[in-house]
């Protein structure tokens, strides 16, 4: 700049000057975006090859599987203890199936469904046993007013 300044002295110069000026900041600007670029396109390559040795892992050898082996099954046996420990300190809660297991009246609980005359015979426990399905009835007025509601399923 001070070079072309030196030329045209004498001269009018201020419009040599501005385009100078305008040539070194869009080539200063061009020299920023193209390190930006080359440093995200780093960045990137650098991610890339950070993902690629995630999924490689490490080499497996017999030593190292047996190691890796050893101390898992001694990690296994550790919380197997624990949890013995844990279920013989705590109180245990039975499951559902432990439950009709050990008290057949569960198996009746919804019995309060049926009739009484059903109830009285002893059919309902008859038919439970055989897997006999009973009808039940449904109150339609319920479902009366439904016309107004939007369903997803309209068909």
């Amino acid at each position: 700049m001070c070079a072309q300044a030196g030329e045209n002295v004498g001269s009018v110069m201020v419009f040599t000057l501005v385009c100078g000026v305008q040539e070194y900041l869009q080539q200063r600007e061009e020299r920023a975006r193209e390190e930006k670029e080359r440093e995200k396109r780093e960045r990137e390559e650098e991610q890339q090859r950070l993902e690629e040795a995630k999924y490689r892992g490490t080499l497996v050898t017999v030593e190292s599987f047996r190691a890796w082996k050893e101390g898992f099954e001694e990690e296994m046996k550790e919380k197997r203890g624990k949890q013995r420990e844990d279920t013989s300190t705590t109180s245990r809660r039975l499951t559902g199936r432990q439950m009709f297991e050990r008290d057949t009246t569960l198996a009746l609980s919804d019995a309060k469904f049926f009739t009484d005359d059903d109830m009285e015979s002893g059919q309902v426990q008859g038919d439970m046993e055989r897997g006999q399905q009973y009808e039940v009835e449904v109150d339609e007025s319920l479902f009366e007013d439904l016309d107004d509601l939007a369903l997803e399923n309209d068909s």
